[in-house]
Order: structure tokens, then sequence, then C-alpha cells
């Protein structure tokens, strides 16, 4: 990453600020910039923990300085390529954070949404991990775009926190992908990237700042790979039995799953919020069901 400064405005240490100076125009960030930009980020939770270097892994980022505060570029890596610039007061380290913005490019032409409703009805629902509870979410997407536009069709769980919310407002042809926009009111933002040329759905991400889980695509493999687990571990006796498998867990349950690195933590509620819970760890080495607890909910008194 590079800092820019004017060297015609007075440096921090001039103004006896904390923040660190550039001597030429263009300089390499110091450490004593990341220093308080990392402290800065860490006043705002542990969403922000990883500091710049979390920022830096997911965005590629320009950084410019003035006088009153540190301005960064951020444009996501992944294909989206979506925009965001960061401001953070110098010397105060408040953050402000302009409204997200989308790529240029031209939309989707006719020949491309035939191609995507193709390949979206061809998948017949679309996976998905939610930002919010970490709640599996299979959307039906039978209709293609036409299951995608305005506010989607209801996805089968009581959070809903899924692109429920969201408006498909824009679509983009980058490359060999079609990428297409989904926003909120307030402004968040959700990416599906489609491959054209091999005709499959290659990911869905939410693009926050920080970025953060447990937002993410369930691809076939990893479906498989949970469906595997389930089937062959997850008979808990008289606790419960989940061999059905993913897609009937995902059917009659709200199912949240989140990556703890080693393993997957996952919980299994009832719909209604009445009946037996089930808790367990699938560990990614071995598929193996480690810890599992169960319980039952009893609803609240009206």
């Amino acid at each position: 990453m590079r800092l820019d400064h004017d060297p015609a405005v007075p440096t921090a240490e001039a103004q006896g600020s904390e923040c660190s100076t550039c001597e030429a125009r263009t300089v390499a960030i110091s450490d004593r910039d990341r220093a308080f930009l990392d402290a800065s980020f860490a006043r705002y939770g542990t969403a922000w923990a990883g500091g710049l270097a979390a920022l830096e892994r997911d965005f590629e980022v320009e950084a410019r300085k003035t006088w009153t505060h540190y301005v960064l570029d951020l444009t996501l890596r992944a294909p989206p390529k979506v925009c965001v610039t960061l401001h953070v007061q110098c010397p105060g380290g408040q953050i402000s954070q302009p409204p997200m913005r989308l790529p240029d490019g031209d939309e989707l032409g006719t020949y491309d949404r035939a191609s995507v409703d193709a390949i979206l009805a061809a998948e017949r629902r679309l996976w998905f991990v939610e930002p919010m509870n970490g709640c599996v979410i299979a959307m039906p997407i039978e209709r293609g775009l036409a299951d995608l536009q305005g506010r989607p069709r209801a996805a089968r769980s009581r959070t809903r926190q899924g692109l429920d919310d969201m408006k498909l407002v824009t679509t983009r042809r980058l490359g060999d992908r079609a990428i297409l926009y989904f926003q909120q009111d307030s402004g968040a933002t959700a990416c599906l990237t489609i491959e054209l040329a091999i005709g499959a759905i290659e990911d869905l991400v939410w693009v926050e700042v920080p970025m953060r889980e447990p937002a993410r695509y369930l691809r076939e493999q990893d479906r498989a790979w949970l469906d595997r687990a389930l089937r062959a571990h997850g008979d808990f006796g008289v606790y419960g039995d989940v061999t059905p498998g993913l897609d009937w867990l995902v059917e009659n349950f709200d199912v949240q799953l989140r990556d703890r690195g080693e393993h997957y933590d996952v919980s299994v509620t009832p719909r209604d919020g009445h009946g037996h819970w089930l808790h367990f760890a699938i560990v990614k080495a071995s598929g193996a069901i480690e810890g599992a607890a169960a319980g039952h909910h009893v609803p609240r008194p009206d």
C-alpha cells in the first residue's frame, strides 16, 4: 500500500499530531501510520481486530493523507470489484464511510441474461450462509433472474436475513463473468458472480468493511461434504438424528453453520421455536461429529 502526501501540506509532526508523515509525494506507509490506523480501527470492536492487514487481505488499498485525515480507497479483490472509501480522522481516529460504489461497465445484454437465466434455473436453488445469524439458506431460483428481481422470494428460514431484504439494482459483464449486484436501502451490498464460460455460479459475497464471517456461498462440493458427514455420523440416539442429510435439515429446521478453523459448529433448531435442538461440531479433517449437545425449546407464553 502507498501513502500519498502533498509536501506543501504541513507534516503531522509540524502539527503536533500523533500521526507520522511522508517526506516525498508518494512513499511507503510507515509502521507508525499503520499503528495509528490499527489503533483507530480497534476502537470499533472485534470486527475490526484484524486492523489494516485484514483490509489488505480482502481489498486493494490505496491511501493518501491530508492535514486532517487519512483517505483509504478500497477495491474488493474478488471479481465484483466493489469500491468504498474510508476517512480516518487524524488525530482523533474517527471513521466515516460514504456509500459503496459499483464498478463501471456494461450491463448484461439480452444474450448474457438468457445465459444467466439458464445457469440459475439449472442450479434450482442458491445455497449460502447468511451474514447476520449464520443460517444456511436454500433460495429457490428455478425461474432464473425472475426469482431475483426486486425483492427475491422468501428463502426457507424464519431469520429472513438472506437476500430477502435486498433489491437487484444492476448487473455487469466483467470479462467472462456476469455479476449481479444487490443492495439494501441502507447501502449494504451483496454480489452474485456467475462464470459464463463454464456455466456455473462462482461465488456470492456480502461486501462489508471489514469483511466478516459467517457469510459465504455453499458450493456443491461443500454441500456434498456436509451431507456425507451428517449421514455417516449424525445418529445421536434418543437425542436426535440428522442422518437424513443436509437437504432434509434445511427443509425442516433452521440450520446455523460457522467456520471455526479446524471444525464447523452446527446448530439445528425448530423453525417454529418449539421442539428439540441440537448443537455439534464437524471436524474438517475427518468429517467426524464431536461435542454433541441437545435440548428442548419451549415457546414463551403469550
